[in-house]
């Protein structure tokens, strides 16, 4: 048996979800920090578990 329960999120969560996963895709895109967060793994965890949020 699957469940088709869906949860109404607060818009407020959504919008601060959104805002960090674009604040992570800027950050990615910087040149000056591109050699930091690629060796980062703590920082690239969270980024993967924001994007499957």
């Amino acid at each position: 048996m699957t469940s088709t329960n869906k949860i109404d999120y607060p818009k407020e969560l959504l919008t601060a979800i959104s805002d960090i996963i674009e604040n992570f895709k800027s950050m990615f895109g910087q040149t000056t920090y591109a050699s930091f967060i690629s060796k980062d793994a703590t920082l690239r965890d969270y980024h993967d578990k924001f994007l499957k949020a």
